[in-house]
């Protein structure tokens, strides 16, 4: 081991070879050592990305459907004729739980009727000795209904004329153009008016083409009545007979109605008799995007590429 030590010395003091590289700095070295950036995630790349799916989203041709529905109804129409006479003062009817005289819930099912026809005209008569045009045959139901509350008893001089009822609204039909046209008549009496007999004016709508639905209201037997001179006690009876008859002549049907909901439930039966023929025509509209995304694509690629390169051609 002391033999090495002078071996040891005299080969520290030697010269090395020559160096393979020579660095004048270690500024070069540092830069190397540090980490690199990816290129892909700089702002122009990204930008470049960006404006590419725009191209190719825009070659795709995107759009979105709207469908819009149309209904085309062959609505059927009807002419409503309201008996108002003395008798229908009678207070036989419940509505919402109190006490009411039969026009009053006439009125409040009819109404009802309406809303359950939105496709169909309708117009109204009201009767008493005389028929009373209260509205035209009309698809305007709320003007209708307007009209309706204000039917009252004492519109016309007191009677029943059926008869003239049916002859006047048949009338209004036959000017109409639809291939369905009914008459609802709603009385709870039989009729007193001999100028035109009930049974030769539904022969007469018959040969129109239109078809009566009869409707007797109340219950018969003694009511009190609401008269000019105070309330009195009458016998009331109507004429179910000439009703059914009326209804088998014209292909109609005659209903009898005690109650407001039985009242109620003659009008949907014959809502459900007689249904409107409905089609529905549907219509698609394209609205297209590829426009909107085609300009987004340009403008990132004017932003990220084609501005800062027209800058750099310009600006000394």
């Amino acid at each position: 081991m002391l033999f090495a030590l002078p071996l040891l010395l005299w080969l520290k003091g030697r010269a090395g070879q020559s160096e393979a590289v020579v660095f004048s700095s270690l500024a070069l070295l540092r830069r190397l050592a540090q980490p690199t950036r990816n290129r892909w995630l700089s702002p122009r790349w990204l930008g470049l990305l960006v404006a590419l799916a725009c191209f190719i989203a825009a070659l795709a041709r995107p759009q979105t459907i709207s469908e819009t529905g149309f209904s085309e109804a062959s609505g059927i129409e009807i002419s409503i004729a309201l008996d108002v006479s003395r008798s229908m003062t009678a207070r036989d009817f419940r509505l919402y739980g109190r006490l009411v005289d039969r026009l009053t819930a006439a009125k409040a099912v009819t109404a009802d009727f309406l809303d359950l026809r939105p496709n169909d005209r309708i117009g109204l008569i009201a009767f008493a000795g005389r028929p009373y045009p209260v509205s035209p045959i009309t698809l305007q139901h709320d003007w209708l209904k307007r009209n309706l509350r204000r039917v009252e008893i004492g519109l016309v001089e007191d009677g029943t004329a059926i008869g003239l009822a049916i002859a006047s609204a048949a009338n209004r039909l036959q000017r109409e153009t639809a291939k369905s046209k009914i008459v609802v008549l709603i009385t709870d009496g039989s009729n007193t008016v001999d100028e035109l007999g009930p049974l030769t004016a539904a022969g007469l709508a018959a040969k129109l083409g239109i078809r009566v639905y009869t409707i007797g209201v109340g219950s018969p037997g003694e009511q009190l009545l609401r008269m000019p001179n105070g309330m009195t006690a009458r016998m009331e009876s109507f004429d179910e007979e000439t009703l059914q008859e009326i209804a088998d002549l014209t292909g109609g049907t005659y209903f009898r109605a005690d109650s407001t909901d039985s009242l109620a439930r003659t009008f949907r039966d014959i809502d459900e008799l007689e249904k409107s023929e409905l089609q529905v025509r549907t219509v698609k509209e394209a609205r297209e995007w590829f426009p909107w995304v085609l300009a987004a694509g340009l403008l990132c690629w004017l932003l990220t590429d084609g501005l800062p390169a027209l800058l750099r051609k310009t600006l000394p």
